[in-house]
């Protein structure tokens, strides 16, 4: 989990760079100084409590508690530093509104926050729960329904009269807000919206908003092995290609040890979907709108039967199990022929110690024919991430429905890009174009004066820690970026092939369900472990061997007997709650 939260994180820096061309990027090395050590620090705006009036302007102080450590060297607390904060705090200032940010140490934040939470006390008015793992939605469905949340729902209802936040909600990211309301008819946050979408700068044609997830094989070991790469293999292939590496033993060990690093106890970080099997373990929502499982597939059959001619073959070892789709042993000591990630992932190559590295995606799919059908799975445009609530102590609830009002506007989201005339355009399509911004400094100070002049409020952190981030304009992408370095360009060319055959793809999207039940959720605690457990062990188990695969219909009806089709029609009933309340 804390590398998926990794990833996505990963993922709003990768967006924001692309969206803004140049934007400054958070990962190179910063000022040491700015690497704050401390479990809390203060970036207030002015020194007035909340509530507090200033003057005839009647200026409100909302106190918002966030995460600090956008990145190493980028901190929430100094995000008045940026320009574009400036700009922001304008705005603000015009709609009497100030903001003071309590920000805290990401490891600390979660016991900071459950702290005050669980004792009523020292609460801010807004609090963002932004990518932490340890804090789910259910946790803040039960501070809402114990009275210590002010409804996002009833801000609206009260405050936004004309319904632009709903509005704005249900253009960009469809169907997200039913999901997120409470069995109670209460929605309890506001969320980051993410449907930004991409154009091809050359053709200015549009392109699948989608981040595949799919396999990667070493092509310098595919050309090792004599073998061109091809972007699409059946599964016997694949198999037959594995051979010819393994006997080319391009790690030069003297071992058959070059083999496939994917996940066998689950169906997500693996082959799975290239059989056109769901990357989740026990239902799902298909196109349809109706639940269905994996184990009532019969491709299921086929995949577990590939999986174990693998192990079988030398070309599967379960140290695949201790690591994940980032990073692991099996990858470090070079080892790993074939590992399963985002098609564009760029890390691999440098984790090896070894030259001319080269991670290709490529599609497992019947046909081997990417012209005929394929299948993927990954990220699509319309999707929220975190919680950002008001607190029941907040004096000023108008003023913070005031605040989220703005941050749901098309105005705010250019914000979270840069600003206007200075970092990007928006033409005629409504497409956001990159200002040529030049070169990016290398030497440390000239960078932060750099980024301090063109980030955004992302890029600054407010706009992602503090409050939301809103991804909504499609920008223009160059498909292969010929300054990237050259491993890089071959992950793009890639991708750059899947985009033109996108019409023949079935690509998995994420399906929203709305929360469970308090009756529901006794029903999971009890069946869901249970479930996951089995299942888990069962495949694994088949795959390894260690199960006759003929036994596959008894671990099926054991996995009824724990329950298997109670959990499907939760999934179905949460699925269609989350369609009504969208209404």
């Amino acid at each position: 989990m804390k590398k998926m939260t990794a990833l996505l994180l990963a993922l709003v820096l990768l967006l924001t760079v692309a969206a803004c061309g140049q934007t400054p990027p958070s990962s190179s090395a910063g000022d040491p100084s700015k690497n704050e050590s401390s479990e809390e620090s203060q970036a207030s705006v002015s020194g007035e409590s909340s509530g507090e009036q200033s003057g005839s302007g009647e200026t409100v102080t909302l106190k918002i508690l966030c995460k600090n450590d956008y990145s190493s060297e980028i901190k929430t607390a100094d995000w008045e530093k940026y320009d574009v904060s400036q700009t922001f705090k304008g705005i603000l200032a015009d709609m009497g509104i100030q903001l003071e940010l309590e920000c805290i140490a990401n490891d600390n934040f979660p016991n900071v926050l459950n702290t005050r939470m669980a004792a009523g006390v020292d609460m801010p008015d807004i609090v963002a729960v932004a990518f932490d793992p340890t804090i789910t939605s259910s946790d803040v469905v039960d501070w809402g329904k114990n009275g210590l949340i002010i409804p996002a729902s009833k801000l609206m209802e009260e405050y936004d009269e004309d319904g632009s936040i709903a509005a704005f909600w249900d253009k960009y990211a469809p169907g997200t807000r039913g999901a997120q309301t409470a069995p109670d008819g209460n929605l309890y946050w506001f969320a980051y919206l993410y449907n930004s979408g991409s154009f091809d700068q050359d053709t200015k044609e549009p392109l699948p908003g989608v981040g595949y997830r799919l396999p990667s094989i070493r092509q310098d070991w595919v050309e090792a092995a004599g073998e061109t790469m091809k972007l699409a293999y059946t599964p016997d292939e694949l198999y037959d290609l594995l051979v010819k590496i393994q006997e080319a033993d391009p790690n030069g060990n003297g071992a058959k040890d070059e083999i496939v690093n994917v996940k066998i106890d689950t169906f997500y970080d693996n082959f799975a979907r290239g059989f056109g099997l769901n990357t989740s373990t026990l239902a799902y929502i298909d196109d349809d709108g109706k639940v269905q499982s994996n184990f009532y597939d019969d491709r299921l059959l086929d995949y577990l039967e590939f999986m174990k001619k693998l192990y079988d073959n030398g070309m599967y070892d379960t140290a695949a199990f201790s690591g994940d789709s980032f990073s692991s042993e099996l990858i470090t000591s070079n080892k790993a022929a074939v590992t399963y990630n985002y098609a564009s992932w760029g890390d691999y190559e440098k984790q090896i110690a070894a030259e001319g590295v080269q991670y290709t995606p490529f599609v497992l799919s019947p046909d081997g024919d990417l012209g005929k059908t394929w299948y993927a799975q990954g990220d699509a445009p319309g999707i929220t991430f975190n919680q950002y609530f008001v607190t029941s102590a907040c004096q000023n609830p108008e003023a913070a429905a005031k605040l989220f009002d703005f941050v749901y506007t098309e105005d705010y989201a250019k914000l979270c890009t840069g600003i206007e005339g200075v970092t990007f355009e928006i033409d005629e399509k409504g497409v956001l174009n990159s200002i040529d911004l030049g070169t990016a400094p290398t030497e440390e100070n000239e960078l932060w004066d750099w980024r301090h002049k063109y980030s955004g409020l992302n890029g600054a952190s407010i706009g992602l820690y503090a409050l939301p981030h809103m991804a909504i304009f499609p920008y223009y992408a160059q498909q292969v970026d010929p300054k990237s370095d050259e491993y890089v360009q071959k992950k793009q060319t890639a991708i750059k092939e899947f985009n033109a055959n996108f019409d023949t793809c079935v690509f998995q999207k994420n399906q929203s369900l709305a929360i469970s039940t308090d009756e529901e959720s006794d029903k999971l605690s009890e069946i869901s472990e249970p479930l996951n457990t089995y299942a888990a062990e069962m495949i694994s188990d088949i795959i390894l061997g260690q199960r006759d695969i003929s036994t596959l219909p008894d671990g099926i009806a054991e996995l009824e007997s724990l329950g298997l089709k109670d959990y499907m029609e939760i999934v179905q009933n949460r699925y269609d709650r989350a369609l009504e309340a969208a209404k």
